[in-house]
């Protein structure tokens, strides 16, 4: 039955990029398309290119790990992995099921430490060295071969065919693009927005309920470049009311939380929520010289803590006339007197008030629920669905992209959670710890140096993180052995009408589409000033190294 459709699929292969093939046999051979469906029904995938990977390998039913688990497509070239997890390849080692024989494996460690003083040669400088000189050494030669192969063919060292690319896409589909085929641009289309508007329901569920459909959905902007409003639900007043969707910013109940430039509403509220807890005082000044002086929104002189609240309109540098230095100037000061300050934005007591209060509760050593963690059990969270959810709801910065994300369960639920991933902003080290964070209002006594100790012994590399100024003094660092590298200069958010708005969206480049008033003699503060935008700096960030001499 499949070996006419398994010839026809290998001349396809021969012909066609497996990166192309989907689209290929959809519009030119339908009945081969519905075959190959037909024939691979038993998968649950949208990946097409796994439906032709069992019929070419006789495959007729969903690989399976060892422990009953599916096992995850790679891809046409590479297949199944062989394990579901790193948990399931280290059983395999303990049942021992590797190649290499228990003698001759401590004969290989012994040597690897004789030659290079460790038995993981991964970890040696020497072999690194080695390794990199290798890379570079391969890869000039690759340049070098590929600029000789264009200047012989085309008389360039640089040079792309995009003239004979376009002849083959017209020949195939009748287009000079991918993107023109009327079916493959609705279907990409109307899957992203999908996607799109899926997430940003769950992201926003815990706080609003949409009183729109995706069919009603239109994204961020207009086509003029301007907020696009939809009717929002407060779940807390039941109030129904106009917002945007910016990105990252949860839709704000006028009713529950009306614009209070300049009022000390909110900061009432900080105050009173410390008062309830433990003997505080309000509004503290700290004389410095003359009839200069600091003043904290909290004090806590038992503790040596206070709490600074950073309202939008109050602490931006336009209208609270707060420069670059003022929050870490401030900082500094009280660390130079002992005192740990805190500092708290408006818009995360409005939005992440949970979150917010769980960080106040850890700094005054009043969080009740502890729990050891000797009695979790450590797992890799392979769900990124559930990394996202368990950040948004107790990290104070939200969720991110990561690769391996490594957790704490108690009675099967998720408490601690450490993520890693490449450097964001470096090429200098192989790891980046992006976040760590544990259940609101629960503390998980040795939680971080389980997760951290778990992940340096299956990974190696040099790891690079950060340590927020405005909230943490690093000492978790301390704790896992990592190495203070520098201070980083204070950064800044865009504000605009009571929003804190990443500066990444606002790059000069990308100005020149979004802003109404624009000119390339001005700089990006400059021209998002005259568009109506404010700024409000931070304290700047600890850099931590860990396994760097």
């Amino acid at each position: 039955m499949d070996k006419d459709l398994k010839e026809f699929i290998k001349f396809q292969l021969e012909n066609v990029k497996i990166d192309h093939i989907t689209i290929h046999i959809k519009n030119k051979y339908p009945e081969f398309y519905n075959r190959i469906i037909e024939r691979t029904k038993y998968l649950n995938t949208k990946k097409f290119a796994e439906r032709i990977y069992h019929i070419m390998n006789d495959l007729f039913e969903v690989q399976k790990c060892y422990c009953g688990k599916n096992l995850r497509y790679i891809s046409y070239g590479r297949g199944y992995p062989e394990t579901c997890s790193i948990k399931c390849y280290k059983n395999i080692e303990g049942n021992n099921m590797f190649k290499l024989k228990p003698d001759s494996y401590i004969k290989m460690r012994k040597t690897n430490l004789e030659r290079y003083g460790v038995e993981n040669p991964a970890k040696s400088k020497i072999v690194k060295d080695k390794i990199s000189k290798a890379n570079k050494k391969l890869a000039e030669q690759s340049l070098k071969k590929r600029k000789k192969t264009n200047m012989e063919r085309y008389g360039k060292e640089y040079y792309t065919n995009a003239k004979k690319r376009n002849k083959t896409l017209v020949d195939r589909y009748g287009v000079d693009n991918i993107f023109k085929l009327s079916d493959f641009q609705d279907r990409y289309g109307e899957n992203r927005k999908l996607s799109i508007f899926n997430r940003m329901v769950n992201r926003l569920k815990p706080y609003v309920t949409p009183l729109f459909t995706i069919d009603e959905y239109r994204g961020v902007h207009d086509k003029n470049k301007k907020p696009v409003k939809y009717m929002w639900k407060c779940k807390k007043c039941g109030n129904e009311f106009k917002y945007g969707v910016y990105d990252g910013i949860i839709p704000r109940c006028v009713k529950c939380y009306p614009h209070l430039s300049g009022t000390s509403k909110l900061e009432q509220e900080v105050q009173e929520f410390v008062r309830m807890n433990i003997k505080s005082e309000d509004n503290k000044r700290f004389y410095l010289r003359d009839r200069k002086f600091y003043e904290l929104d909290v004090y806590i002189d038992s503790l040596n803590f206070g709490i600074e609240f950073n309202g939008l309109y109050w602490h931006s540098e336009l209208n609270g006339e707060k420069d670059k230095n003022y929050h870490i100037d401030k900082t500094n000061y009280f660390k130079s007197m002992g005192i740990n300050l805190m500092h708290i934005y408006e818009d995360e007591w409005i939005f992440k008030q949970k979150i917010v209060k769980s960080m106040i509760k850890n700094k005054l050593g009043l969080i009740k629920n502890k729990i050891y963690a000797r009695k979790t059990t450590l797992k890799l969270v392979e769900n990124f669905n559930e990394v996202e959810r368990f950040l948004e709801l107790n990290h104070i910065q939200g969720s991110v992209n990561s690769s391996i994300n490594v957790g704490l369960y108690y009675n099967d639920e998720l408490v601690s959670l450490m993520t890693f991933s490449k450097p964001r902003f470096t090429r200098e080290y192989d790891w980046e710890l992006v976040r760590f964070t544990n259940k609101i209002n629960y503390s998980i006594v040795g939680g971080a140096s389980k997760l951290f100790k778990w992940f340096t012994k299956n990974y190696s590399g040099t790891i690079l993180s950060y340590a927020d100024l405005r909230y943490s003094t690093g000492n978790l660092y301390n704790i896992l052995g990592f190495v203070e590298s520098h201070k980083s200069s204070p950064n800044y958010y865009y504000i605009k009408d009571g929003q804190r708005l990443r500066r990444n969206s606002f790059q000069k480049k990308m100005l020149k589409n979004k802003m109404e008033i624009y000119s390339d003699e001005l700089t990006e503060w400059e021209i998002m000033q005259l568009n109506g935008y404010d700024r409000i700096w931070d304290c700047g960030n600890l850099v931590y190294k860990w396994g760097l001499k």
